[in-house]
């Protein structure tokens, strides 16, 4: 059978201060993150006052998602949640990257997708989904896993962490 993945590349991933999500996505009224122009309906409530601690350099690969397959597979060929769980932080870092140029790794033709496993504030796993549309970025969120889990297709890269640099 068809493997669900196939590794497109890695990146290394700055270390990171502190992070709040907040100080990108904020509740108010206020201009939310350059580049981003829609947040689903339970983004916020998810994430919204979501800290990260200081988190040295890491990397962060993609793959393609070879066949329609639920979440649940492909976070299971990676070798479980705490193999496929990335930071906020590292998905901010991807934003801030294409958010002028779109040149980079984040897919941006069409109706395709970029997925990433997010713990949210209660520590629950939550797909991130990220796709561009018209004039900027959207994002929203869904339960991972489970009754509610999703499918992905061939339109669809999944963003995962592989390794502190120097560990």
């Amino acid at each position: 059978m068809l493997s669900v993945l196939t590794p497109v590349s890695e990146i290394v991933v700055g270390a990171m201060p502190e992070f709040r999500v907040r100080d990108v996505f904020p509740s108010s009224g206020r201009k939310v993150m350059e580049g981003v122009i829609s947040l689903g309906p339970d983004f916020l409530l998810w994430f919204g006052n979501k800290i990260e601690k200081p988190k040295g350099e890491s990397r962060v690969r993609w793959q393609k998602v070879n066949r329609y397959t639920p979440d649940t597979e492909i976070v299971s060929e990676l070798g479980g949640e705490a193999n496929a769980t990335t930071a906020f932080s590292e998905l901010v870092f991807f934003l801030r990257r294409q958010a002028a140029s779109r040149q980079g790794p984040l897919l941006t033709e069409g109706d395709t997708h970029n997925l990433f496993l997010i713990p949210d504030v209660h520590m629950e796993p939550r797909i991130v989904k990220v796709g561009l549309l018209g004039g900027g970025w959207w994002l929203s969120a869904r339960q991972f896993g489970g009754s509610s889990g999703a499918r992905w297709g061939k339109s669809v890269q999944f963003f995962s962490p592989c390794g502190m640099v120097g560990a």
